[in-house]
């Protein structure tokens, strides 16, 4: 996968900012992490790709934010389709219930 460095970038620099309690600089590491992605549509499953997207959801989840969480956690299994299981987990079963 092309995006293999860049992901465990975005996740070691992202878990550094959330230790340091900055949520802004750990969505912005996400949140560029993701247009950076959004720019190689061709790449339909990657899964290093879907492992950051799935901290970001749950990330985003951690905040409370449920809807977003599970529209980047969708598009993470979308990526790769073994993350799957995680759509059974309780915040996001709770998340599909509500919406």
């Amino acid at each position: 996968c092309d995006h293999a460095r860049l992901a465990v970038s975005t996740l070691l620099l992202a878990l550094l900012k959330q230790r340091m309690n900055d949520v802004k600089g750990a969505r912005s590491v996400f949140l560029n992490f993701f247009r950076t992605i959004m720019e190689y549509p061709e790449d339909k499953e990657c899964a290093c790709s879907a492992k950051v997207l799935q901290a970001y959801a749950l990330f985003e989840m951690k905040c409370g934010h449920g809807r977003k969480s599970l529209e980047i956690v969708m598009r993470a299994v979308e990526l790769d389709e073994e993350l799957r299981p995680v759509l059974a987990w309780k915040q996001f079963r709770e998340v599909m219930v509500a919406s």
